[in-house]
This record gives C-alpha cells, structure tokens and sequence, in this order.
C-alpha cells in the first residue's frame, strides 16, 4: 500500500460479516458436511476453475461474472462476499497462504455460495449426460481437470 491512509480505506472497504454474526465456522469435505454449507470452497488448478465457473454461470444464468479480489485477505474477504453477495467468486491465492506454505503458484480458488451449488453440479452432470463429458477443452472427457493432469506420471486416464 501507498501509505497508510490508503491502508485503512482498504481494510474499511473489503467486505465483511456484521459484528457478532459470525458464531463458528466449520471447513469440511463437502461429501462429509452434515448441514447445508453456506459456501463451497474449491482449491484447484486453473483449468478446474475454469469449468467450474462456466457451469456455475450457466447454472445460474449469469455472464459475466464479476469477482470480488481485496488485498491482504483475497481469500478470506472473498469467501465473505460470496456468503453475502449471494455470487460466485474467482480469486488468485492470497500471498499469506502462499508465504505460510498452504499453497502453491499455480492454484485458483472458487467460491460458491452452498444454495447455488446443487445448481452447479447438475450443470456439469447435464454435460456429461448430453455431451459425453464435461470437460470444454476435451469433449467427450468426463473428468474437467483431465487436460491439466494428462501429462502427470501419477495418474492414468484410460477410456472404458
């Protein structure tokens, strides 16, 4: 930041929860969630993101997508717009993730509000059904993140 005028506009424009609201927060693999989760958070390559936006955004029948990136809490502060816009957010990692070793360069991180992402899911289960996969950039491939993985020396995609 510039200084520290600039500093304090910053911290008073991200968004943020109104005081008191916020009683516990619970972080679980969704398959795992005993409640409807207010938002669902994906950490995932570029691609991955991608193809979760587009579907989010057909889903929902909203283009373009407009994201919310603060500075110092992207990920934190993006998580909150999400809850309280009610709206999709595609942001880069934050560089106290980064610098504290909870990430790598290459990751994005996508936030969907928990309403909406039943919505979401049946968009990408509709791809497949009708177009043999969801993946944009490979038709016919079930997995979106396949054209990322394909050269991994871990993983091996093989057609049934």
């Amino acid at each position: 930041m510039r200084d520290r005028q600039q500093a304090a506009k910053f911290v008073e424009t991200k968004p943020r929860l109104p005081e008191l609201a916020l009683k516990a927060y619970i972080v679980s693999p969704l398959r795992d969630a005993y409640f409807p989760p207010d938002v669902v958070h994906f950490y995932c390559d570029n691609m991955q993101a991608y193809h979760l936006i587009v579907d989010y955004m057909a889903a929902m029948d909203v283009h373009p997508l407009r994201s919310n990136l603060t500075m110092n809490s992207a990920v934190c502060a993006g998580n909150v717009y999400t809850y309280l816009e009610k709206s999709a957010n595609l942001l880069t990692a934050c560089s106290g993730s980064y610098n504290a070793g909870k990430t790598e360069r290459g990751e994005i991180n996508v936030m969907i509000p928990g309403e909406h992402i039943e919505a979401t899911v049946q968009r990408l289960l509709d791809r497949v059904k009708n177009y043999g996969g969801a993946s944009v950039t490979r038709p016919g491939d079930p997995f979106p993140g396949a054209d990322v993985c394909k050269n991994c020396p871990l993983i091996v995609f093989k057609r049934k």
